[in-house]
Formats: structure tokens, sequence, C-alpha cells
């Protein structure tokens, strides 16, 4: 009876993630960028904000779309967050999360078919999904990284040496066949070859053209069909 009613107990527990409730002005801070970023980006987009008082570093965005920052994310300078911000919404804007989502289902689709056909092929699918998913996204992340470059550049003044030195503190990892995630050497390639954009600062005053609505803050969990990190601290950075 006692083992059952500590099993009710660790259920309940977890059915329900805490709010955020940690310094109102980081979050402040976050949905200042946030939108801020977005307005550069992807206009016009609304979305959700979270900001989880996981001390990793950390975002990504879904396809509803929310935005998920970490605290541990949220200490780090204007600049960084609002170059990965604009990495985030960049899978939005160049519909990523919705190819990948297409990706995914039709690879399972096909491996089903296949199963009746041949019994048992089927369950290649665990392995031959994420073989193909995750290198059709490496394509997918340096996509994202170009339009998050050139944005910053064109609206906040960045220059390519200054992205790529806050790619570089980022430590990020990748590029292993398994990997969602091209290298950091491929990512640096990727924004050298960006030919030189003239920079048009964005106005602070300028009324955000987009709508972002609360939601109940929660632990980030980047890992699920429609997530798409950009960051991620231990063992790895993604």
């Amino acid at each position: 009876m006692k083992r059952l009613c500590l099993i009710l107990v660790l259920i309940v527990g977890c059915a329900t993630a805490p709010a955020y409730q940690g310094d109102p002005v980081l979050k402040k801070r976050a949905n200042s960028l946030a939108i801020k970023t977005m307005n550069c980006v992807a206009p016009s987009t609304p979305f959700y904000l979270v900001v989880s008082p996981n001390k990793e570093v950390n975002a990504f965005i879904d396809y509803k779309p929310t935005l998920y920052l970490t605290e541990g994310l949220m200490n780090m300078s204007d600049e960084t967050i609002m170059l990965v911000v604009a990495h985030e919404f960049s899978h939005i804007k160049l519909g990523h999360v919705y190819k990948k989502a297409i990706v995914t289902y039709g690879i399972t689709g096909v491996m089903l078919a296949s199963n009746l056909i041949i019994p048992g092929l089927g369950h290649l699918n665990h392995i031959v999904n994420p073989a193909i998913t995750n290198n059709y996204g490496k394509v997918h992340e340096l996509d994202a990284d170009r339009l998050a470059v050139e944005s910053c550049i064109r609206c906040f003044g960045f220059t390519k040496e200054q992205s790529i030195e806050i790619l570089k503190s980022l430590s990020l990892e990748g590029g292993g066949f398994w990997d969602s995630h091209p290298s950091l050497q491929d990512r640096v390639e990727n924004i050298s070859k960006l030919p030189h954009l003239p920079g048009q600062t964005v106005s602070e005053s300028a009324p955000p053209s987009g709508t972002i609505q609360e939601k109940p803050s929660q632990q980030v969990q980047p890992s699920g069909l429609f997530d798409s990190p950009f960051l991620k601290q231990t063992p790895r950075i993604q």
C-alpha cells in the first residue's frame, strides 16, 4: 500500500511543470530581445515564450511556435541571445520544422509498408529514420545560420566576424554521421562565405509587429520530433 501511494505521489508530482519564478527583470529582458529579434527575422509571427530555470545554455523552438530560453542562455550577452534567437526564428521562417516532420513521417511510412513485404524490416526505422533526418537537418542548420547572421547584420549592425566569434564562444559541436548539427568548422565556413551586407539598425522605439503570448514556464526538454535545439551544454552544445 505504501508503495502504491508513493507511485501515485510521483505521478501527480510529475504531471505539471512549475511556473517560472525567477528574476522578473530577466524575463522582461527575454521578452524584449525575443520580440526585437522576431521583428527582424520573421515579422508578425505570433509565438509563445518560455523561460526555463534550467542553468544550462539552451534554446529551441517548436512548431506552435514556442520559443524556449534557459536562464543559462539569458546570462549571456544581448548579442549572443539575439543571434541564437534569430537562428530559432529562421527555422520557422524557412519552414524547417514542418519539412523535417514530413521527411520523418515519410520515412516511417515507407518502412511500415516495407514491413508488410518483408516482416521485421520495419524495425530498421529506428536506425534509418534518424540517420536520414539528422543528416537532412544539417542542411537546415546551415541555412538557419545564414539567415540569422544576415538578419543580425541587417537589423542590428552585427558583422560576420562578430557572429563567428559568438559561434566559437558557444563551443558548438557536431558533424558526425549521427549528429543532427554540422561541425563548428562547417558552420564557420558557411558564415564566412556570406557577402558583405550593409547594416540597418532597427529602432528601439518601433512598436512590435508580432504577438507574444504567456505560457507556464517549464524545464526545457530538447528532444522530440518538432524540437530544433540550437544550443545544448553538457555533453555537447547543439
